[in-house]
């Protein structure tokens, strides 16, 4: 779930729809079905004030987002140490290239394997 945090840019009303349409081309794609969805949710949520746009972008993406203040949102960040050197370019077995990617708020960052 994206919380979004009302009190910090990406709680203003262009980035609040820009998110959700996002997540909405994610889930129905880019197509003439996906275009049209996301268009009736802009409307819908220009429609009102900005209860209106919260109350509109959940029904749209329901479960995917939630609206919070910066203090009411508890952020944890999984710190990984590196491991050993000779593991350092990659880890076939793990799919991690250590060197370009890092674990952060529970995402696991997966690159490509070095071309030789």
């Amino acid at each position: 779930m994206r919380i979004i945090r009302v009190d910090e840019p990406e709680g203003n009303a262009h980035a609040v729809m820009g998110i959700v349409s996002d997540m909405l081309r994610q889930i129905h794609g880019r197509g003439a079905e996906g275009r049209q969805i996301i268009e009736e949710y802009c409307q819908k949520a220009m429609s009102g004030d900005y209860e209106n746009l919260k109350k509109v972008s959940m029904e749209y993406v329901p479960g995917l987002i939630d609206f919070a203040k910066s203090d009411e949102v508890d952020i944890t960040y999984n710190i990984i140490e590196k491991p050993d050197e000779e593991y350092d370019e990659y880890d076939e077995d793990e799919g991690v290239d250590w060197e370009d990617d890092y674990l952060d708020n529970e995402v696991k960052g997966i690159g490509a394997a070095p071309t030789k």
